[in-house]
């Protein structure tokens, strides 16, 4: 196991001729491969298209099962992910700066594509630089982690 890696995919759920047998084995790889993040697209028919002509369409109900079950692995392994990610220290390259009810936050992006806040040191300005940090937990969202300056 990589601990840092970060390995990321897009996949389209319920192309036409997709058996079940075929579906729990690409559950199964997804598992095992362990990506951090997943785009997922239902399949949707596209008159004039060559696969709107194919055989053996999902029906939407199973798209949508499908799709529901994806979203659901796909939480649970950006979770064990971002689990991997608490007690690092890295770089980040900060890009913005947001508001929050409890303050101005920085957010930036570790090398390897960890997006990160960062409560905004007062009188410190972190826009468009890179400084180390020890990544110290997950956000309420659970979309970024958080961090402190090292």
């Amino acid at each position: 196991e990589v601990r840092d890696i970060n390995i990321t995919t897009d996949i389209i759920v319920g192309f036409p001729g997709e058996t079940g047998k075929e579906w729990d084995e690409s559950l199964e790889f997804i598992h095992n491969i362990g990506f951090s993040r997943i785009h997922i697209f239902p399949y949707s028919a596209r008159l004039g298209t060559s696969a709107s002509c194919l055989p053996d369409q999902v029906p939407q109900s199973t798209r949508k099962q499908r799709s529901d079950e994806l979203h659901a692995l796909s939480r649970q392994l950006g979770l064990a992910f971002m689990k991997r990610q608490i007690g690092r220290q890295c770089s980040v390259l900060w890009e913005a700066v947001r508001p929050k009810e409890d303050g101005e936050y920085f957010t930036g992006y570790t090398p390897n594509y960890v997006r990160v806040e960062l409560a905004a040191p007062s009188g410190d300005n972190l826009d468009n630089q890179i400084r180390p940090v020890t990544i110290t937990g997950i956000t309420g969202t659970g979309k970024m982690m958080k961090a402190e300056l090292s």
